[in-house]
């Protein structure tokens, strides 16, 4: 589902016409998306959880993802779409009236968790191609941060790096969500969500990282200013601060 970009050319339209272009145009990649939602399909991505829980889980990498969609849709691969694959996805109807949600985090842990996460490896053989062809010259994260991320458009390369404002965001820059929950206080949040959605399971822990737990001690004064700089719609659109590693207020 990383393909987001095609969808974009659609935005302006009305939201019947915009689905019904797509379908037209991109017929097999229309007929993908629409093999997730059956629950017979038992290959790649798995979205038939968001029917039966009535729910649109905007799933932003490296943000406790795996662990929410294992809980509440009791399968962790509902892949990474954005809210316009979800428009393109689902009729009106559904989008209008499915509980629509996402997670997100501090960008400047996020990118570190990202970092050595596909340092390690990823999840699969697309993860540790990308990380062989662009991560393998850079030893270390300041390295990383220093050469690789200033002036790089995030949102057309990997979809770990992509803004989280590009999974949740209209292009216009409108959430169109019903809750944002928050890295931070995931479990708290999840209990919210799990409670709207009348599910009583508890939130299991998956892929937890081996690195260490403060994400600032990986950070220089310069390598934060660069992250900010790259990131900044998402710290003004999720009220971040560089401290914030307890987060105690929503935004």
């Amino acid at each position: 589902m990383q393909k987001s970009h095609l969808v974009k050319v659609f935005d302006p339209l009305p939201y019947g016409l915009r689905r019904a272009c797509f379908r037209t145009l991109f017929q097999s990649r229309f007929k993908r998306l629409l093999a997730c939602r059956d629950p017979k399909v038992k290959e790649g991505f798995q979205l038939s959880g968001l029917d039966d829980t009535r729910s649109m889980f905007i799933h932003v990498p490296k943000c406790g993802g795996r662990s929410i969609a294992k809980a509440l849709y009791k399968d962790e691969h509902v892949g990474h779409a954005t809210h316009r694959q979800y428009r393109i996805l689902f009729s009106e109807e559904e989008y209008r009236s499915y509980y629509k949600f996402a997670i997100v985090r501090n960008p400047w842990d996020r990118l570190v968790s990202a970092f050595h996460y596909l340092k390690g490896g990823g999840n699969g053989p697309a993860d540790r191609l990308w990380a062989d062809e662009n991560l393998k010259p850079f030893e270390d994260f300041d390295t990383f941060v220093r050469e690789w991320l200033p002036g790089k458009k995030l949102n057309s390369i990997y979809w770990h790096f992509m803004t989280q404002t590009h999974f949740t965001h209209t292009e216009s820059g409108t959430n169109e969500l019903d809750f944002i929950g928050h890295f931070e206080t995931l479990e708290d949040d999840y209990n919210t969500i799990a409670k709207r959605l009348g599910i009583e399971t508890r939130l299991p822990v998956i892929n937890a990282s081996k690195r260490r737990t403060d994400f600032r001690s990986y950070y220089t004064d310069n390598t934060a200013e660069i992250a900010a700089k790259s990131y900044q719609v998402d710290i003004d659109a999720f009220g971040y601060r560089f401290d914030d590693v307890a987060r105690d207020q929503k935004a």
